[in-house]
């Protein structure tokens, strides 16, 4: 679903918005999304350029919501490329004293867009869960694993780095198995310094619990390091 928020459909007298060439602006901004959704370059670029005379920071607000809408899980470097773009635009737009910019930034990008496979898979997802927190089918409740160590509750169970290893920091589709995690699980981590003893990193809250130092201390014990 196209997105409408920031879209100075009307005047302030609530007279519809016009663009230069008498178009009606909400129906012009509509065409650009439709005509970059057939890859209709061209005519995408004519109405984005239509946009850009007037409206050019809703312009490329826009064309980042069509690249996470009508691209994203198919080409997520192009998705950062348009983010980049209007971060660049907006900054040349500021410094330049007739608020321009170099218009094949512009065409780079609907040509980019126009031509690139698209998935609207996010659009899709954002509104299955939407509609089932709206309905009342989906109620969560905090799961277990989240409460660990970086968490009152967690820190309030005993839950320490071990725990942490072990639940907290389990992820799903690795891409590859860690060079470190073996050090990781008997020495310590981001954090803590190698006998499990606080390291302030502006990170976790609260004091370290006093029976993971013991745990820590316990492996040094055993793995033979001398703790001075």
């Amino acid at each position: 679903m196209e997105m409408a928020s920031n879209n100075p459909t009307r005047r302030s007298d609530g007279r519809p918005l016009f663009t230069r060439n008498g178009y009606k602006f909400d129906e012009v901004a509509s065409a650009l999304q439709k005509e970059i959704r057939r890859g209709h370059e061209r005519e995408a670029l004519y109405w984005a350029l239509e946009l850009d005379h007037g409206f050019s920071s809703y312009l490329w607000r826009r064309l980042v919501i069509i690249a996470c809408e009508d691209v994203g899980m198919a080409n997520f470097p192009l998705v950062a490329t348009i983010c980049a773009l209007q971060q660049q635009v907006e900054y040349l737009r500021a410094k330049s004293p007739t608020k321009t910019y170099d218009l094949n930034i512009l065409a780079f990008a609907i040509l980019a867009l126009a031509r690139s496979p698209k998935s609207r898979e996010a659009d899709h997802f954002k509104h299955e869960v939407m509609r089932a927190i709206r309905l009342g089918d989906m109620k969560l409740e905090i799961p277990d694993y989240a409460k660990d160590m970086h968490t009152a509750s967690g820190r309030a169970l005993g839950r320490d780095v071990r725990h942490f290893w072990t639940e907290g920091s389990k992820v799903e589709n690795e891409a590859y198995p860690s060079a470190y995690r073996g050090w990781d699980e008997e020495k310590g981590c981001a954090g803590a310094d190698g006998q499990g003893r606080r390291v302030d990193d502006g990170h976790r809250s609260g004091d370290i619990a006093p029976q993971q130092i013991e745990l820590w201390e316990e492996l040094d014990e055993r793995l033979g390091d001398d703790p001075e």
